[in-house]
This record gives structure tokens, C-alpha cells and sequence, in this order.
């Protein structure tokens, strides 16, 4: 993940739609395989195996590519942005993206927190992070043949 977008400016009953830029970093193509992303109001963290609506339309991402992706929209109640405003509930942006490339098969996860008082977002201190390892292990619904 390069960067995110989230517009128009957050406040209570406006639907806000967010977005996340991928960018291939490396020098070979990626083949991005899935790519899910919510964007909510919760009171807990995110769980490592929260089960994204996954996005499994396969293509290419060439190097230095970073088209923008993953859009997901939520219009926050007046409720919710009070208790996002008395920091018992949190605005959170998140995301994963399974890919390969000639090198194997990974898997990021992102994970952004709406912070009031700075007017920005700001990185969860759960689900960020990068695991070949992980994404080995798993099948996804489009590759299961069952």
C-alpha cells in the first residue's frame, strides 16, 4: 500500500468513500489475487482473520504502477461520530491484499485510525504487517475448488 483517500472531509450523516493506492515498489510485475478494504466505526481492534468481502478479479500490477483501488463507503450517524468524538469507538480504515510475483506469494494488511484531534489518519497499533508464510497456508474462496 502506497497511500489512501478518504473524501469528502469526515463528519456525521455525509457518506464518506475511501480508497487505498497500490504500488509496485519491486522491478517484475505483482499479480494481485485479492484485495479487500472496509472502512467502520468499531469498538475493538481488528482481528487478524477478519473476513473481508474480497475483491478476486485478478490483474497485473507492472513496477512503478499505483493505480487506485479498494474503494469501500460509510456514512457515519451522529451516534457513531459522538462516540468516535468521546474516543470509545474508533473510525478505522483496513484493509488486506493477497498477490504474487516471481518471487512467491504474499500478503499485506493495513490498518489506519481516523485520529479527531489531529484531523488525520494515523496507523492502528493491530493488523499492519506483511507474511509469505501466512498466505501459503491459506486457500481463497476463488482458488478452492470445492
Amino acid at each position: 500500500m502506497n497511500t489512501f483517500n478518504i473524501t469528502p472531509d469526515i463528519s456525521p450523516n455525509v457518506k464518506l468513500t475511501a480508497n487505498v493506492v497500490l504500488q509496485n515498489f519491486g522491478k517484475t510485475p505483482a499479480f494481485i489475487d485479492e484485495l479487500g478494504t472496509k472502512l467502520e466505526v468499531r469498538n475493538s481492534p481488528v482481528p487478524e482473520d477478519y473476513n473481508y468481502k474480497m475483491n478476486t478479479s485478478s490483474f497485473v500490477l507492472f513496477p512503478t504502477q499505483s493505480p487506485l483501488m479498494g474503494e469501500t463507503e460509510l456514512t457515519i450517524s451522529q451516534p457513531e461520530f459522538d462516540a468516535v468524538k468521546a474516543k470509545t469507538k474508533n473510525l478505522v480504515f483496513h484493509g488486506t491484499t493477497k498477490y504474487h510475483d516471481s518471487f512467491g506469494r504474499h500478503w499485506t494488511t493495513f490498518c489506519l485510525q481516523w485520529s479527531l484531534n489531529a484531523k488525520w489518519f494515523q496507523s492502528c497499533r493491530e493488523h499492519n504487517g506483511a507474511d509469505q508464510e501466512k498466505y501459503d497456508q491459506q486457500t481463497s474462496p476463488a482458488q478452492n475448488p470445492n
